[in-house]
């Protein structure tokens, strides 16, 4: 009997070392999930900027040719006013 108690033993150490490697591994895995996460976040950061970027400088743009546009209407009714 003390034999097969013996074999038992040390499947439960193999089982045990397997367990150990396969938490090493997820450990390693979760991590690299974690950087990619952090990266698709600032990746997303990043975009929502830049497009935040882009809308004012068309909302810039577009006043800008309202200021224009008043200015020559305000230029040209003086003009046929005079």
């Amino acid at each position: 009997m003390a034999r097969p108690q013996k074999n038992v033993l040390q499947e439960n150490e193999q089982i045990a070392a397997l367990l150990r490697k396969l938490e090493k591994k997820l450990t390693a895995l979760t991590d690299q999930v974690s950087l990619i996460e952090h990266n698709i976040d600032g990746a997303r950061l990043r975009d929502e900027e830049r497009k935040n970027s882009i809308e004012v400088r068309a909302l810039r743009s577009q006043d800008s040719k309202w200021m224009i546009y008043s200015r020559v209407w305000s230029l040209e009714k003086r003009h046929v006013l005079i």
